[in-house]
């Protein structure tokens, strides 16, 4: 019995991995990382097996991260330690609460079957939670492991108990999420009966109103029938509606709260319900852009404003939305359009007056384009520095994204002003050398002249663009700045009066990193100096502490939409309260 079991779910994977993979994947299949998530239901666990099979062109690369002393060879703590890097970048919710995954089991292939392609790591994680209840359910369940270069699979097994039946899987495009809606019935009522019994059950009652009516008077046979009308559906009908709106409470109460990923589910809940329910397209909207969600941001705003023009919170952040995701045309359109039906509203017209003298600026540039990305730089003059732009930003691409394990997921746009139009465009303060808004902005300054700076420039702004890509809120300002002046490639040359990552004198007055979770832009260029110094020795002391892969999974949790303490707390295994104590201690 249980080699037939085994069998019938390798068929299943086989038929499933076949209808799922892309026809492109074999052209692809050497320089990409095959993630292949199976998940399987039981009423007391959730248990998921993830097997990871990196191309030839990339095994290299992943044995050696895996194999931190380059022996040859994965101990048992590098697997170990691996094994809990993956489970720190898996995440499930039943029924839209988030739960704990335990790591069960791992195995690894020798570096030769790696080498050739066929080597696969397999990592197995469980969760012990009840879905006994009779009645529907949902799990959701996200891979975040390695985003860069990797095909992802998903697919739910047949559930080991005949008491669960799953309804539908809902994939998203890159197959890195899915949601699954199950159905379990009563212990002692037989597994997929629920609704032809329901079904039974009302025509039974609609048969036996039929025969009842059929004896009585053809008035009567009215007040039968409103009756019948009266009992049934409004019942229905109220039961889902109320549904839908607590569904949107739920999504408008994780927003206040700063739960942005529960935000998102209760929204998407919502428009199960309700598909064109503007409030909640606009909630779904919102939450979207607070995870970094950018595109799906955008569907659900431009549905919501589709329905409803009129909606100026909509068009106030669609146009946002749209401006980081470098249509800067498209988001000067939404935001005419909202100004000329609410002229009166301030903040709007000033921005869209910002955008248009950029979008004017911008007119004039030409563009240079690199692998990962679009170099904006006014004419044929900075040619030479913006090849050179590229040739730097691409090499620190791999070495910084490597450092943390991530990369940015879209192109990133970067645009080289003067120092008159870097400051007009950015309103920075002077002694800032670049500045991050979802573009990198860059002020010439005599590059070629000295390109150890335009490099120390261009790496510290990535780093804000791929801190970015991982949270796009939450992330204080210490941390922000102290990882982009961690990967500056060099100290700056003498004589240079913008902030710098050297530790101050001893004598330095200290400053609580409580008092540097803000934007610098309000200080001085000392006290830029001493911040920026400040936030530096910080996150070297917490890499030294935690170290780096806890530094990822504290971004990935921010971009979860968890408050920094939490985040904090969960990726370091320490409090961040602890952490300012230890701090202000062996400062």
């Amino acid at each position: 019995m249980r080699q037939h079991a085994a069998l019938r779910r390798l068929l299943l994977l086989g038929l499933a991995l076949h209808i799922a993979a892309p026809p492109s994947a074999h052209a692809h299949v050497l320089d990409q990382y095959l993630q292949a998530s199976r998940i399987e239901l039981s009423q007391d666990h959730v248990a998921i097996e993830l097997d990871l099979t990196p191309g030839i062109e990339i095994a290299p690369w992943v044995f050696l991260h895996i194999n931190s002393d380059r022996d040859g060879v994965i101990s048992a703590s590098e697997a170990r330690v691996y094994a809990n890097e993956v489970l720190q970048d898996l995440q499930i919710a039943v029924d839209d609460r988030r739960v704990p995954l335990v790591l069960t089991d791992y195995s690894y292939p020798t570096f030769d079957a790696m080498r050739s392609g066929t080597g696969t790591i397999r990592v197995r994680v469980s969760s012990r939670v009840h879905v006994d209840a009779p009645g529907r359910h949902t799990i959701l369940y996200r891979n975040r492991h390695r985003p860069e270069r990797s095909a992802y699979l998903v697919n739910a097994l047949v559930p080991t108990t005949p008491a669960i039946t799953i309804d539908s899987q809902r994939r998203d495009a890159q197959q890195t999420e899915i949601r699954i809606e199950f159905v379990v019935t009563s212990r002692n009522q037989p597994s997929g009966s629920t609704r032809t019994l329901i079904v039974l059950g009302w025509l039974t009652g609609l048969v036996s109103f039929g025969l009842i009516a059929y004896r009585v008077r053809p008035l009567h046979r009215s007040w039968l029938a409103l009756l019948l009308v009266v009992m049934l559906f409004p019942s229905l009908a109220s039961a889902q509606g109320l549904t839908a709106v607590e569904a949107q409470k739920t999504g408008w109460a994780a927003i206040r709260a700063g739960q942005a990923q529960e935000a998102s589910l209760a929204f998407r809940d919502a428009l199960r319900l309700e598909p064109r329910n503007v409030n909640a397209m606009v909630g779904a909207g919102l939450a979207a852009y607070l995870l970094g969600r950018l595109e799906e941001a955008r569907q659900h705003l431009s549905g919501a404003l589709q329905i409803d023009p009129s909606l100026t919170e909509a068009s106030r952040l669609y146009g946002q939305v749209l401006y980081r995701k470098g249509d800067l045309d498209g988001a000067i359109q939404v935001y005419e359009q909202a100004v000329a039906r609410t002229p009166g509203d301030a903040m709007m017209t000033a921005k869209l007056d910002t955008w248009r003298r950029e979008a004017e600026l911008h007119g004039r540039f030409s563009q240079r384009l690199g692998d990962h990305f679009t170099v904006m730089f006014e004419g044929p003059a900075e040619e030479e520095i913006a090849a050179k732009t590229v040739e730097l930003l691409e090499a620190a691409y791999w070495r910084i994204g490597t450092a943390i394990g991530a990369y940015p997921m879209e192109p990133v746009t970067v645009v080289l002003y003067t120092q008159e139009q870097f400051r007009d465009i950015t309103r920075s303060p002077s002694w800032a050398a670049g500045s991050f808004d979802g573009r990198i902005r860059v002020p010439i300054r005599g590059a070629l002249r000295n390109p150890r700076e335009l490099d120390r420039i261009l790496c510290h702004e990535f780093t804000h663009a791929l801190v970015r890509s991982l949270a796009s809120r939450g992330v204080p300002q210490w941390l922000n700045e102290g990882l982009a002046l961690m990967f500056e490639p060099a100290a700056k040359p003498d004589g240079d009066s913008s902030p710098s990552s050297n530790s101050e004198t001893a004598a330095a007055p200290f400053i609580p990193l409580s008092r540097l979770e803000t934007s610098f832009d309000g200080l001085s260029g000392d006290q830029a100096r001493l911040a920026y110094s400040e936030s530096a020795a910080a996150v070297r002391a917490l890499v030294d502490q935690a170290g780096m892969p806890a530094i990822l999974s504290l971004l990935q949790n921010l971009g979860d939409g968890l408050t920094f303490d939490a985040a904090f707390e969960r990726a370091t295994q320490i409090t961040y309260a602890e952490f300012q104590r230890s701090w202000v201690a062996v400062r």
